[in-house]
Parts: C-alpha cells; sequence; structure tokens
C-alpha cells in the first residue's frame, strides 16, 4: 500500500514547496512545522508557533473520487474528515 500525499498538498491554504521556504501556506508562511508537513500532526486546531488562525480546510483540488476515497481512508481510518472537523477533534 502506497503512502498518501502530505496532507498540506489537499488545503486551500497551501502556497507550494520551494527551495527558500520549503513547504509554506497562509498558516505558516515562514514554513510548515516538520511535524504538520510530514503528517505526524495533523493541523485541526491552531498551533501556537502561528500568528494567525487559519487551520487544514480540505481545497478544491483536482482529485477523482477514488483519490479523494483513498486519502481519507489513509489519514482517518475510522472517521470521515466531517467528522472530525464538525467534532473538532485534535487528531
Amino acid at each position: 500500500m502506497s503512502k498518501p500525499p502530505p496532507m498540506c498538498w489537499e488545503c486551500k491554504h497551501f502556497k507550494g514547496d520551494t527551495p527558500k521556504k520549503g513547504m509554506h501556506c497562509d498558516a505558516y508562511p515562514k514554513g510548515i512545522p516538520n511535524d504538520v508537513a510530514n503528517g505526524s500532526k495533523y493541523h485541526f486546531r491552531k498551533t501556537k508557533d502561528q500568528d494567525n488562525d487559519l487551520v487544514f480546510e480540505l481545497g478544491d483540488m483536482e482529485m477523482t473520487l477514488e483519490d479523494k476515497k483513498f486519502y481519507a481512508e489513509q489519514r482517518y481510518p475510522l472517521m470521515d474528515y466531517k467528522s472530525i472537523q464538525e467534532n473538532n477533534i485534535d487528531v
């Protein structure tokens, strides 16, 4: 089974991955922390190193329904994204 892409790639706030900043977004304009970027910590709540209140929001990426299902099942095997967001679960 292949590993899904970094969660950040699916976020509507994601800006890109550059040599100078690394992975960066509107929430972390100077660079996304490694634990968030590598998927060991999910970004559903504001973190102490943020200067704003932006958190992960699934963007309108061009993904097939199968791709989205695979992504959600890999990231959240016991619940769907909507449940996590509605319950403000810190995962």
